[in-house]
């Protein structure tokens, strides 16, 4: 896995930041087929799909035409995404709604093809007085169909299928996290009559916050760490000002760290301890974590095993109320949703997922030697 995880990092220097050294001549079949392996459980197989094509590299027809499918549906979906994100910004510009574009939306114009940066929604931050507003105008005059609602978000479907991720703030459920999310407005500034977009420092810092949230439900995938290099060049200007607002939310120590894989994966920085088990981590969690990795952490935040159990039993209600957003409006149903999530159980794929995730435990030595490093 070593091996294929360096020849993964060639492809993305190669694709993504035109570093051509080290590239390898060859693949073997069974380096390929690792590859896609690899590169499709981080949503990454499209990148790597082109750079074995400029190379001819693949010579396995079969692997060949996933790799092919792979990039085809992420420049068909990213068309999907920007058509939706262009009409929803011009809905919201006509009908004087100050938005900002969040995460993706901004970031596919850093890549060398916006097809690169694959996402998941449309994500796009409006003022709360403005929520009901928006709702009604995406529903009555493009059709979209909202699909879950609570009080920080709520998520729409468009005609397509395309997920559009409308957001009324950006905090969290982790207070130190959210002294600087919750300042989200302050930090933004005016590009039209109605539209604003995130200061460098900020949209840093709010990127750091996002993978650190990630990082603590068992793992954030490849991608954030590709973004945050990116943006290099912005940060290199303003990375006083983000240390600062790091310092506040007590992530300077994260920070570091994911950096420096950065500078491993993208640059030319030897592994650290540190960095070895933040790799191992991340690369095997792929884009969501997994749940070995998540009953890791899990045990991490709450001090011990028996409290990370109690936890997960009975779970706080800050969470629970992600999961049922309709305990926001009627707190006293939190008890009847305690008791549905476990009859959940009965199904034998949750049995399964529940029994990866309380295994995660034999891991947690590791995982609270990286966690430390990391300050969390």
């Amino acid at each position: 896995m070593e091996n294929i995880t360096k020849i993964l990092m060639k492809c993305i220097r190669s694709e993504v930041f035109s570093d051509n050294a080290n590239i390898p001549d060859s693949l073997t079949e069974e380096e390929i087929n690792s590859l896609y392996v690899l590169s499709k459980k981080h949503d990454l197989a499209h990148i790597v799909a082109s750079f074995l094509e400029k190379r001819g590299l693949i010579d396995n027809a079969t692997v060949g035409q996933q790799f092919a499918k792979q990039k085809f549906l992420s420049v068909y979906r990213r068309e999907q995404l920007d058509f939706e994100e262009e009409r929803v910004c011009k809905l919201f510009y006509d009908e004087q709604i100050e938005f900002i574009r969040l995460k993706g939306a901004v970031m596919k114009k850093l890549y060398p093809q916006i097809w690169m940066r694959t996402s998941s929604d449309v994500d796009i931050l409006i003022k709360a007085q403005d929520r009901d507003k928006a709702v009604s105008l995406l529903v009555s005059k493009f059709g979209y169909i909202l699909d879950s609602d609570a009080e920080r978000d709520c998520s729409l479907i468009s005609k397509s299928g395309m997920n559009l991720e409308l957001h009324f703030g950006i905090t969290s459920n982790d207070d130190k996290l959210d002294v600087i999310l919750k300042r989200v407005w302050d930090f933004a500034y005016r590009i039209n009559e109605h539209e604003f977009a995130l200061k460098d420092e900020f949209f840093i810092a709010y990127h750091i916050a996002h993978m650190q949230l990630h990082f603590t439900e068992g793992g954030c995938g490849v991608r954030p760490f590709i973004d945050l290099w990116l943006y290099k060049q912005n940060l290199e200007k303003c990375e006083s000002e983000v240390i600062s607002l790091l310092t506040e939310s007590k992530s300077v120590d994260f920070y570091k760290g994911v950096k420096s894989l950065c500078e491993v994966w993208f640059g030319d920085k030897e592994h650290s301890e540190l960095t070895e088990l933040v790799e191992n981590f991340v690369i095997s969690g792929g884009v969501y974590g997994t749940r070995e990795n998540l009953g890791a952490t899990g045990t991490h935040k709450n001090g011990s095993y028996f409290k990370y159990l109690l936890n997960r039993i009975f779970m706080p209600k800050n969470k629970l109320r992600l999961i049922y957003p309709k305990i926001d409006k009627y707190p006293i149903l939190i008890p009847y949703y305690q008791i549905k999530r476990w009859f959940n159980l009965l199904d034998k794929d949750v049995r399964k997922s529940a029994k990866n995730e309380l295994s995660g435990n034999k891991n947690s030595n590791l995982t609270d030697k990286m966690l430390d490093g990391l300050g969390l």
